[in-house]
């Protein structure tokens, strides 16, 4: 049905229109991708709070039109003054962010595991967005594939990728303020059981007394 609609869509020569403004209103009401549910909520807060640090671990790897997350939060971050760190273990990925967002003064990108940066660093993070190490998808990437092979030894399993995360999410609850935002993307809420990248982390941070406190369709996000 979705695949019939998008070519009605486009042979009345209005998908792209229609795409475009699909993409305003996720973004407005925190739908779809996680980046979005992270800012729609932190807007929500903002004037009540004093943000100094956000994190993102698992940098911008394609670039789509509307799916960017660090370009969108550099963006926000840059606007209201927060200081803005990305992370990524695939150097390819942080050479052409910073060459993309050289003139961004808030903003830091930083080639490294995710895991490895928050052993050693003394922040403390206000609101951290989580997309790390992929879940399985149905299309292959060739390139995606031999990297994880290189850096992790493994193929990309659902079972890896909640393990990874879970790994990040036990050295970042120790950097993170007392009334911290957490919002790991590619994470499924089924009948109260998590599923996707979160899966093994949020029952931990759960544990730390976090709640959950909101979700949509492909992201869930945390607070205590």
């Amino acid at each position: 049905m979705k695949n019939f609609i998008v070519k009605i869509t486009k042979i009345l020569g209005v998908y792209s229109f229609l795409k475009k403004i699909n993409i305003i209103l996720q973004s407005k009401f925190g739908l779809g991708h996680g980046h979005n549910l992270f800012l729609f909520l932190i807007r929500k807060k903002i004037k009540q709070k004093n943000y100094k640090n956000f994190l993102e671990i698992g940098s911008t790897r394609e670039k789509i039109y509307g799916q960017g997350s660090t370009e969108i939060i550099a963006k926000f971050c840059e606007k209201k003054k927060i200081n803005f760190i990305s992370v990524d273990a695939d150097a390819r990925n942080t050479v052409r962010l910073k060459e993309e967002l050289i003139s961004y003064k808030y903003c830091k990108l930083i080639h490294d595991k995710g895991e490895n940066y928050l052993k050693n660093i003394d922040i403390k993070f206000d609101c951290i967005y989580l997309d790390a190490f992929d879940i399985e998808k149905p299309i292959k990437n060739k390139f995606r594939d031999e990297f994880y092979l290189k850096e992790y030894s493994s193929t990309i399993t659902n079972e890896m990728s909640a393990d990874i995360h879970l790994e990040i999410t036990k050295y970042l609850s120790e950097k993170v303020n007392k009334s911290a935002l957490i919002v790991f993307d590619d994470t499924f809420l089924n009948n109260n059981i998590f599923l996707g990248k979160g899966k093994k982390a949020i029952p931990f941070l759960i544990n730390l007394g976090f709640k959950v406190t909101s979700s949509n369709s492909n992201s869930v996000a945390l607070e205590r």
